[in-house]
């Protein structure tokens, strides 16, 4: 289907203003890997939950920066997953 992609491109540190960095972070923060408000501003709190995330998933190379089409690949397929348990 492809309409549950929450992040349809590459976003990075440092993006800002930026609707898929705030769908990004509302998504993070829904699954309990970041403790921020989603301000659409890709930050070092961002970069932090991203981290965890693509660590829980087993990216490889993932230090948080950038979110790649491995680490979208990932948010979508929890999404469509229905994955709503939160991590430990």
């Amino acid at each position: 289907q492809g309409s549950s992609m929450i992040v349809p491109k590459k976003i990075q540190q440092g993006d800002q203003n930026n609707d898929n960095v705030r769908a990004l972070q509302l998504f993070l923060i829904a699954k309990g890997y970041l403790s921020a408000d989603a301000t659409g501003y890709y930050g070092n709190k961002t970069v932090g939950a991203v981290k965890k995330f693509q660590d829980a998933k087993r990216i490889p190379g993932g230090d948080g920066t950038v979110v790649g089409p491995a680490t979208r690949a990932a948010i979508s397929a929890d999404v469509e997953a229905g994955a709503s348990t939160p991590m430990q």
